[in-house]
C-alpha cells in the first residue's frame, strides 16, 4: 500500500462530511449581487471551501467572488487542479432533496455531488495526505483553483486571468479516468425564429433552463380548445378558460451524452405537428433538429478521427412576442473549424428569416498521447488502480482547455458499479470513487514533483 493511501481510508468518513457540506450549499448562478458576481449561494460555496483548505493548511486567494485558489508547496512550475463549485439548476424528478447531501446505497445524492464538488473534495483531501505523509512538494507548487461560473459563460476564468497568471500544467478531475485528450469544441447559439402560421395560437411556450441540458420538460399554452392526440408521447393535456394546457415530458441529460436524454422540446413540436399544427416555430424544430443528435438536418453532421461526431441540442425555447427563441449546444470536432459549422447553419435557416447569434465559442482541446505530462498521468493512474490506461475524447468542456499542457483527468471511474447521473435527477456520487480518486490524486502530486516540462 502506498504511504497515503491508509491516511485517505481514515478520512472516508471527513470526506463525506464534507462533500454533504457542499451540496448542501445550493450554488446554482442567480442575479448578481454587490460583492457576488454570480449570486450569494455560489459566494458562500467559494468561501466555504476557501476556509476548508486553509484548516488543511493551504495558503489562499479569493478572488472578488468570481473564483479562487488554495496553493501548497513551491518550485519554479505550478501544478493546476481546475474544479468549480457551481451546478446547474437542480430540475424536477428528485426522489431525495436535491440539496440535501442524502447517503443512501455508498452514494451521496445531491445537485452537485459528482459535478463537481467530489472533485473538490478528493483534491482537497489528496493535498492533506500528502502533508500528513511528509511528501516532498518543493519542485512543483500545487494550486486548486475554485471556479464559480463553468456551468455557464466561464467569466470566472476570463476575470481570474486578468488578476493571476495560469498554472503551467494540470488538469481539470470533471470528467472520468483514465482522461481525455481531446475535446469537442463548444458553440451556443440563440436562433430567433420569427412567427408563422400557427405560431400565433401558441401563447406560450417554456422548456429548459441551460443549453447544456436536454430538455425534461416543455409546458405550452394554446389559445383555443384542442382535443389533442397524445398517443406515443409522454404528455397530458387539459382545457380551461378557453385555452388548452399541453405538458411533455422526456428525460434530462448532459449535453455532451445526449444519447442519454429525451428532448422535451422537440418532442413537444413534433406532439403539435401530428396534431395539424404549422409554423415556423414547429418547422425550424421540427425539421432543422428533430430527433437527430448529429446536426444532420443542418447538414452539419461532420465527425473526426481524434474526437468523433458533432452533437447539437436545443437547450431552451421560448415563445416571444416576435416568435421563438432557440437556444441550441453544438459540440464540434477537434479538427473542423467553427466557421464551417457556423455558415452552414446559418444558410440552412435562411428560408425561415431566421437569425443566428453566437452566443458562446470555445475552440476545441487536444493535447497529442505522447505529451510527458500525459504519459505521467497514464502511469500514476495504472499503477494506482491496476486499471488499463488510455486516452480519450468527449464533447464535454472542462476548465482544462483554460490552461496550456492541460487534460480532464477523473473523478469517475470506468468501472465503477454505480456511474454519476450529473445534469440529471438525483445526481450522485459513489463514495468509494471519491476515496479512489483522492488516492490517484495524492500519487500525482508526488510523481508531478519530478516532471521535466518545458
Amino acid at each position: 500500500m502506498y504511504k497515503t493511501d491508509a491516511l485517505i481510508d481514515g478520512y472516508r468518513e471527513q470526506m463525506v462530511s464534507l462533500l454533504q457540506q457542499l451540496v448542501a450549499i445550493p450554488s446554482v448562478k442567480s442575479a448578481p449581487q454587490d460583492g457576488f458576481p454570480f449570486g450569494k449561494p455560489i459566494d458562500d460555496c467559494l468561501r466555504f471551501a476557501l476556509k476548508t483548505a486553509q484548516e488543511i493548511g493551504m495558503q489562499t486567494a479569493y478572488v472578488d467572488g468570481y473564483a479562487g485558489h488554495a496553493d501548497i508547496g513551491s518550485g519554479d512550475q505550478t501544478l493546476g487542479v481546475l474544479v468549480h463549485l457551481d451546478v446547474v439548476p437542480e430540475g424536477t424528478g428528485w426522489e431525495t432533496p436535491p440539496f440535501a447531501g442524502t447517503v443512501k446505497d455508498g452514494c451521496v445524492f445531491g445537485r452537485g455531488s459528482a459535478d463537481n464538488k467530489a472533485a473538490s473534495v478528493a483534491a482537497l483531501f489528496a493535498v492533506k495526505a500528502c502533508l500528513e505523509a511528509g511528501v516532498a512538494l518543493d519542485q512543483k507548487k500545487i494550486r486548486i483553483i475554485f471556479g464559480c461560473d463553468e456551468e455557464s459563460g466561464w467569466d470566472d476564468i476570463a476575470y481570474y486571468k486578468t488578476q493571476y497568471e495560469m498554472p503551467d500544467f494540470g488538469f481539470s478531475p470533471d470528467a472520468s479516468f483514465p482522461l481525455y485528450n481531446a475535446e469537442k469544441g463548444i458553440f451556443h447559439s440563440l436562433i430567433r425564429v420569427p412567427a408563422h402560421g400557427d405560431d400565433a395560437k401558441i401563447l406560450s411556450f417554456v422548456s429548459g433552463e441551460r443549453p447544456n441540458v436536454v430538455c425534461s420538460e416543455a409546458q405550452i399554452v394554446l389559445d383555443g380548445c384542442y382535443e389533442l392526440n397524445l398517443d406515443g408521447f409522454d404528455a397530458q393535456s387539459q382545457i380551461r378558460d378557453g385555452k388548452t394546457y399541453l405538458t411533455v415530458r422526456g428525460r434530462a441529460a448532459h449535453a455532451a451524452s445526449l444519447e442519454q436524454g429525451v428532448n422535451a422540446a422537440t418532442r413537444a413540436m413534433q406532439l403539435l405537428r401530428l396534431n395539424g399544427f404549422s409554423g415556423n416555430g414547429i418547422d425550424v424544430v421540427c425539421d432543422r433538429i428533430g430527433d437527430g443528435l448529429h446536426g444532420e438536418h443542418f447538414g452539419v453532421a461532420l465527425r473526426d478521427e481524434v474526437s468523433g461526431p458533432l452533437t447539437l441540442n436545443l437547450g431552451i425555447v421560448r415563445k416571444t412576442a416576435a416568435g421563438f427563441e432557440l437556444t441550441i449546444d453544438i459540440r464540434y470536432p477537434c479538427t473542423v473549424p467553427f466557421e464551417q459549422v457556423h455558415d452552414e447553419m446559418l444558410k440552412r435557416l435562411e428560408p425561415f428569416g431566421a437569425s443566428l447569434e453566437v452566443l458562446e465559442q470555445k475552440d476545441p482541446l487536444y493535447l497529442p498521447k505522447d505529451h510527458p505530462w500525459i504519459q505521467m498521468l497514464l502511469d500514476v493512474y495504472h499503477d494506482c488502480t491496476g486499471l488499463p490506461a488510455y486516452t480519450m475524447s468527449m464533447g464535454g468542456g472542462t476548465y482544462a482547455r483554460a490552461l496550456k499542457n492541460a487534460v480532464a483527468f477523473g473523478c469517475g471511474f470506468p468501472d465503477s458499479a454505480h456511474g454519476h447521473n450529473a445534469h440529471a435527477p438525483n445526481e450522485f456520487f459513489p463514495i468509494d470513487d471519491m476515496v479512489r480518486a483522492c488516492k490517484v490524486f495524492a500519487r500525482l502530486f508526488e510523481a508531478a514533483q519530478q516532471l521535466e516540462l518545458e
